[in-house]
């Protein structure tokens, strides 16, 4: 539902020097019959998981994954992402073995490159909602039916891709969130380019979303 609600989104570019020349390569498997079922990040840890097949009904013999980042870490794992076993590595590539027409997934963590801190400036929010509560005072914050967010488990800020947004005042009698009415939000004056990014939480008869 999660990917549904949220589908990537496609954005132009304009024509600019890059750092990765003419081509570049995600991932490249050295036997064509070694089939790629999946190349996904991890659901519960840092990581990829990558998932291949033997195509062609014979065993093969020191298969060959290369990525295109310096390897810390990788392992065989299960359907559920659990560790069942190791496999060899180098630098930027695994090699194993695979029987005819089996599956074998690995989870791979790899270095980090070095990522450019991107300046960032909060914005005046105008509240004009109380949605979170205390469990000793439930009655203070009201969402819908009565309902709100405990705010003993909201921590003071969430961070996202290293963007940090701030969480509204928790403590009675204070607003914390937005109801939609054709408000205006002022950005930061500045010459660096605007980016705006704000978590949202919408609700109806039919429950949150």
């Amino acid at each position: 539902a999660q990917f549904f609600n949220q589908p990537l989104m496609a954005f132009e570019s304009t024509k600019h020097d890059g750092t990765l020349g003419n081509s570049f390569s995600m991932i490249s498997i050295s036997r064509p019959e070694v089939g790629l079922m999946a190349f996904k990040k991890m659901e519960s840890s840092e990581g990829y998981v990558i998932r291949v097949n033997e195509l062609s009904g014979k065993d093969i013999k020191n298969a060959k994954i290369t990525l295109p980042g310096e390897i810390l870490q990788a392992y065989e794992v299960n359907g559920q992402e659990k560790r069942i076993g190791d496999v060899a590595f180098t630098k930027n590539s695994i090699q194993f073995d695979l029987s005819h027409y089996t599956i074998k997934s690995f989870a791979v963590k790899l270095k980090k490159a070095n990522e450019a801190v991107l300046p960032q400036q909060p914005v005046t929010i105008p509240y004009n909602a109380d949605i979170m509560s205390y469990d000793e005072n439930r009655d203070d914050g009201v969402m819908f039916d009565g309902q709100s967010f405990p705010a003993e488990l909201l921590p003071e800020y969430v961070e996202s891709e290293g963007i940090r947004f701030k969480i509204g005042n928790k403590q009675d009698e204070q607003n914390n969130a937005v109801a939609c009415n054709a408000q205006t939000i002022a950005l930061v004056d500045s010459k660096m380019d605007r980016f705006c990014r704000s978590i949202l939480q919408s609700y109806s008869e039919f429950g949150s979303e």
